[in-house]
């Protein structure tokens, strides 16, 4: 080329000058042509400010543009273009040298070495595929590179840029990939490229990984200062890529008409003059939909996604997470405008924002007029929602039916819409009795559902309806075929809890006995009986339909050689039979088994079952073909099994042995399934989901229950939805030693109060679910703890903030600690770096002077750590947990879940992790008149009294009584549990009875003190008492074992049936004094002796109706004996006490008395279940009412129950329309977007 060559200018090239270029290039520049026919230019390369981030991101506009071009082609274009502008920037300056970056355009690699330009184009093309493998070769090339080199600094940055963005993006690790984010910034300064417009990609990287953290504010000032760089410099892409991510930003921080405003101005800057949407335009048009579903305007949001879906499902394969994320939210808008629509019939259409283009001039006179437009696809479909509103099945199934075909002629048959417009086709038909039609539409629906959203619930309810329709067709094979199909995928998505999975699974048993499938049939009724067992309970009729109907089918489980029957209400009356050869009313008698405590028999007498004594005396009857299906009243009856457990994982780092738990004491390691009859790992997360057993981790519980306002922080910690079939559970935790995240895996077993090996469940020593049902996660959480620590016995004392930083990682400052000073806090920060796993007490630290906190402005600081979303925890300073008159207990971790100011009142919420009765008793506790003399507060707090351990106080209070605050300063992530709820707690606590019988027999009593002695040991002392309501008897059990020295009691109090606890109240003073005249506390100061005997009285008087284990400590014995070991830490000593509750059971009926009239025999129809079923098949969605039980949330914000109804022609609901979100609510975040 000569200097004065236009080839040297890649701004003048022509679509006729690069077929010669083409050809010198044996490439294929077809594109390209392509590309500068329809109007467009080449962007000109700046050579003399070239940089690595220049370069990729040139590189970035070429593969926008010519899109269709091979990589291959794209590589060698591109070198074309940097050789042709270095050539003109030599021309213009002879001393030009070309830059390190560039000299690979030119085959002079000598920049870097080859491997390491080798190693950089590997990561490059693996990164998606497995980042880590990609960050791993990252940090060989990186160790090729001299930071300090001048022809290396650039190339480092950009390594350091990239495994920033690979970490953050694809690995989903933000903290790993800020310290490389700012370590590729702090270079670029270095290098004076600060306000360079290479600087754009550097500064939305970290603001990503800062927004992916929920650090809103920080990633708000790198996305506005990105923002202004790409409006002072940047090309129209870096000003669109920077708004977008400032707009998702916005977004998050809830200021949605700043991200509206940018959203519609992207849409602007990349509008094409050919009106071509391109991916930024699409992207725009998500985020502009996502704020105006926020803002509940469907038809906008509607509009937006139409927009972008075409692009996007051209762009993306169909499994990638914008295709699914785009159809449900279009689903979920199409619905609300389908509904709207429906609800009002004659309602027009909104006009829309943008002005219309003027009407054509009419025709003149002698021509005629011209033919109205053809009817796209999407009007037709929007037509026969309206004519469906309207009862116009027939009408709304001839327009299906042309827009299928539309859509089919235009290649748009495997698009969300078609699928969804077959499906409503199928149900259409359903209804208008046309089944064949209906069976044949459904099973295409399926089909094209499947091809689109992959295993999704909309999915499963298309298989779930062609299952309904073709045993309706008396095609039974295709029903279970394509029930298994939907259950394939429910199983996958569905809590094993929930309601609408239990009734997919039951119609299938039935479904296969109905065929005759006998053994499949019986396989089946077992899996849905462990579910309705725990969905419902052994007793409900739910669950005795099932045992039914697996009796039937195996006659001989009908009469097992073991029953076991407990009554719900009386604990302690529980007892195991076993078959025997005696007969009455020809069905086999069941006795007592050895060393039984009751001595009863179960046996069907004058034909009903009954529950009796030898002579014949009865406590209860019951209607039904065995003793398992019988109606008894609140009882559970089950088949009891021995345990083993050899098939589930045992953690060999962390063995079911003393030196796991750092003290002598009986235990039973059960699996936390066992313990919570099924339970899920998550269920309603809530502060109250716990109650602290008997270690001296209180630091941990306030920690956890802190963390639990937050659901989303809790399942982040685990790697896993439930617990695995297996028992490995992993968690992901950071480990301050080696300041990063670290997987472990931990066993399901949990150590617990051995027991008899008919009963259910387990008695955990250390923490315990706290609410009704229940779930798993406390329990395994603290062992996750304890193993990390070396056992449990080194959680006792320790730092609520150092939980935190072990759950949520963070930087160091970030633990926050402020300390009582006179009459002021101060603020400290907490060390943590080098303090050993097996200590939780850090120390505490400040730059310069401890900042001062008056009690005023405290108040403040409180309410903008609560606002943050920070978590908090208290203390009082005092003796080892001394319980003051106020409720509060010294030196005993609480949380801190919340603040209100309003109606002239200040005030906070605290809970205990006791979780019981023991609370604040001052102004505004829970019996407190407060609250009635100002029910404006107590709406506006949601307040709701209960004994859970949580309760609010005066800020005044808190400060003065509170020594010790500390504070995680990290925002935490997803909603707060409370928000949901109508107060902390979402358990409904049981209803207290207040009946008072005469007190049991002598016989009785002494029938289970021989029971008893055989559990817990001889008989230290018993005291019959009459002086103290419901409370009979008082008896001290010990045993002992001396070779382990360890001595355990059991204090048992024996109550009237039907007793309450809480009914106690009035005798507290005389069940005080009464422990205080026996040997319970072997320490001898008459206050330690009162505190105890204070302690024990304090937990029975605050138990439940039913509860069995009120308390259990090692606080008994004497202070002094408390040793320390070699390390000087406190050692546990070698002693419980452990106080349980005894409801006796009522006294029979004479075996010739009539007693209750037995409830009545359960039966059980197949077309009753069918009907039930075939009202979920029959819907368009598996349910608004399923959305707590998909996905990873139990509680989602309305908008993400509507992102779970995926029916795009759904039927409008019967009531009106709930709110769906609302400006800065809980609405899916579109920083998911980017």
């Amino acid at each position: 080329m000569s200097v004065d060559d236009p080839r040297r200018d890649v701004t003048r090239w022509t679509a006729e000058m690069l077929p010669e270029l083409a050809e010198e290039l044996e490439i294929d520049l077809g594109p390209v042509i392509d590309f500068l026919k329809a109007g467009g230019k080449i962007e000109p390369f700046n050579v003399t400010s070239a940089t690595f981030e220049e370069r990729m991101r040139y590189y970035q506009w070429m593969e926008g543009a010519f899109s269709k071009m091979a990589e291959a082609d794209r590589r060698l274009f591109e070198s074309a273009i940097i050789r042709c502008s270095v050539m003109a920037q030599q021309d213009k300056d002879p001393t030009y040298e070309i830059p390190n970056c560039l000299k690979d355009a030119f085959d002079d690699s000598s920049a870097i070495d080859g491997s390491c330009q080798k190693l950089l184009n590997m990561a490059g093309e693996m990164d998606e595929k497995d980042p880590q493998g990609a960050v791993a070769l990252l940090k060989e090339a990186l160790g090729m590179l001299e930071e300090g080199n001048p022809q290396h600094g650039e190339v480092v940055a950009a390594i350091h840029y990239m495994m920033g963005m690979t970490l953050s993006e694809e690995a989903n690790k933000p903290d790993e990939a800020l310290p490389r984010f700012n370590k590729a910034i702090e270079i670029k300064k270095k290098l004076g490229d600060a306000d360079s417009p290479s600087m754009i990609y550097h500064l939305i990287g970290r603001g990503g990984a800062y927004r992916k953290q929920r650090k809103y504010n920080e990633a708000l000032e790198d996305h506005e200062r990105a923002e202004k760089l790409a409006k002072a410099h940047g090309t129209k892409k870096q000003k669109a890529k920077a708004a977008m991510h400032l707009a998702a930003t916005y977004c998050c921080l809830r200021e949605m008409d700043k991200a509206l405003e940018l959203a519609e101005r992207i849409q602007s800057l990349t509008k094409r003059p050919d009106g071509h949407v391109t991916l930024t335009n699409a992207e725009a048009a998500i985020l502009e939909g996502l704020i105006m579903v926020t803002k509940q305007e469907w038809e906008e949001a509607l509009d937006c996604f139409k927009l972008a879906w075409p692009v996007v499902a051209r762009s993306y394969p169909k499994t990638h997470k914008r295709v699914k994320f785009l159809s449900k939210q279009g689903s979920v808008a199409y619905k609300k405008v389908m509904a709207m629509n429906k609800d009002n019939p004659e309602r027009k259409e909104a006009p829309p924002k943008k002005q219309r283009k003027a009407p054509p001039p009419p025709p003149k006179k002698d021509e005629p007029p011209p033919p109205p437009p053809e009817p796209t696809a999407g009007d037709l479909l929007k037509d026969a929602a309206r004519l469906k509103g309207k009862g116009d099945n027939k009408g709304a199934i001839e327009l299906l039916l042309k827009a299928y075909e539309m859509m089919g002629r235009a290649g748009d048959e495997r698009t969300i819409e078609c699928a969804m417009a077959v499906d409503e086709l199928s149900k259409l038909y359903f209804q208008e009795n046309d089944v064949d039609q209906a069976f044949k539409y459904g099973r295409e629906a399926a089909e094209l559902l499947s091809h689109v959203l992959g295993d999704d619930l909309k999915t499963a309810a298309a298989h779930a309806n062609v299952s309904s329709i073709a045993r309706k067709l008396g095609k039974l094979d295709e029903s279970e075929d394509a029930m298994r199909s939907a259950l394939q995928i429910m199983r996958a998505k569905l809590k094993p809890s929930s309601k609408e999975l239990y009734k997919r699974e039951l119609g299938l048993a039935v479904l296969l006995s109905s065929m005759g499938k006998k053994e499949e049939a019986a396989d089946q009724f077992d899996r849905v009986l462990t579910m309705a067992e725990k969905i419902y309970g052994d007793a409900h009729a739910e669950t005795l339909k099932v045992k039914k109907r697996l009796s039937e089918l195996r006659p001989e489980s009908k009469h097992p050689q073991y029953i076991v029957w407990y009554h719900n209400r009386f604990s302690n009356m529980r007892v195991c039979t076993e078959k025997t050869d005696e007969t009455s009313d020809d069905m086999p008698v069941y006795k007592y088994i050895e060393g039984s405590k009751y001595k009863l028999f179960i046996k069907k007498s004058m034909g009903t079952w009954r529950l009796c004594t030898a002579n014949g005396a009865f406590y209860q009857k019951a209607n039904g073909d065995s003793p398992l299906t019988a109606a008894w009243k609140d009882a559970d009856v089950y088949v009891p099994k021995k345990a083993n457990w050899d098939a589930l994982w045992h953690d060999p780092d962390f063995p079911h042995s003393t030196a796991s738990l750092g003290q002598k004491m009986p235990t039973s390691w059960v699996p936390v399934q066992h313990i919570m009859k099924g339970a899920p790992l998550f269920d309603q997360i809530d502060p109250c989901d716990m109650q602290q057993g008997s270690l001296g981790d209180c630091w941990l519980i306030a920690a956890m229950s802190s963390v639990a306002e937050f659901p989303q922080a809790l399942r982040n910690v685990f790697t896993v939805g439930d617990i695995p079939s297996n028992g490995k559970i992993p968690l992901r935790m950071y480990n301050r030693i080696k300041e990063d995240w670290v997987t472990m895996e931990i066993d399901c077993f949990i150590p617990c109060s051995p027991q008899k090996w008919w009963r259910k469940g387990g008695d955990p020593h250390f923490v315990k679910s706290g609410g009704k049902g229940g779930e798993c996660w406390p329990m395994l959480v603290e062992k996750a703890f304890a193993k990390l620590s070396g056992g449990y016995k080194n959680l006792v004392g320790g730092n609520s903030t150092m939980a935190w930083h072990t759950l949520m990682g963070g930087e160091q400052d970030m633990l926050k600690g402020y300390m009582k000073n006179g009459k002021d806090l101060r603020e400290w920060t907490l060390v943590v770096k080098n303090i050993p796993l097996d200590r939780w007490s850090g120390s505490y630290t400040a730059s310069g002077a401890p900042k001062v906190h008056k009690k005023a402005d405290f108040w403040k600081h409180l309410q903008h750590l609560d606002n943050k979303r920070c978590l908090m925890s208290a203390s009082l300073s005092g003796g080892h947990e001394d319980e003051l008159t106020n409720g509060l207990v010294t030196s005993h971790a609480y949380s801190v879940l919340k603040t209100y100011e309003g109606n002239g009142q200040q005030l906070v919420q605290v809970r205990n992790p006791w979780g019981n009765a023991k609370e604040w008793n001052g102004a505004w506790s829970d019996k407190s008149n407060k609250w009635a003399q100002h029910p404006e507060v107590a709406k506006a707090v949601k307040f709701s009294a209960k004994d859970d351990g949580s309760f609010w106080m005066p800020y005044s209070d808190f400060f003065d009584l509170f020594g010790t605050i500390g504070a995680y300063q990290g925002s935490m992530p997803g909603a707060k549990a409370s928000d949901n709820s109508s107060g902390v707690s979402n358990r409904n606590r049981p209803t207290p009875v207040t009946f008072m019988p005469p007190p049991p027999s002598k016989e009785a009593l002494a029938l289970e003190e021989e029971d008893d002695t055989e559990q817990y040991g001889k008989v230290l002392w018993r005291l019959p008492v009459s002086s103290a309501g419901c409370v009979h008897e008082l008896r001290m059990h010990q045993s002992e074992d001396p070779e382990d020295d360890f001595t355990a009691r059991t204090l048992i109090f024996s109550l009237s049936f039907d007793a309450n606890p809480k009914d106690l109240e009035p005798h507290k003073s005389t069940l005080v004094e009464l422990l205080l005249g026996q040997d319970v506390s072997s320490e001898k100061k008459p206050v330690e002796r009162k505190a105890m005997a204070l302690d024990i009285v304090d937990s029975v008087v605050g138990a439940q109706p039913g509860q069995e284990k009120v308390l259990s400590t090692t606080a008994y014995g004497k202070k002094e004996q408390v040793s320390k070991d070699a390390e000087g830490h406190e050692r546990l000593p070698d002693m419980r006490l452990t106080v349980l509750l005894r409801n006796e059971p009522p006294e029979p009926y004479g075996a010739d008395e009539e007693g209750e009239e037995p409830l009545p025999e359960v039966t059980v129809d197949d077309e009753e279940v069918f009907d039930v079923v075939d009202e979920i098949e029959g819907e368009d969605d598996i349910d608004g009412g399923l959305a707590a039980d998909i996905g990873a949330d139990a509680k989602m914000s309305s908008v993400e129950k509507a992102e779970n109804q995926l029916s795009l022609g759904a039927r409008a609901p019967k009531k009106t329309l709930p709110s769906v979100g609302k400006a800065g609510g809980d609405s899916s975040c579109c920083c998911t977007l980017m």
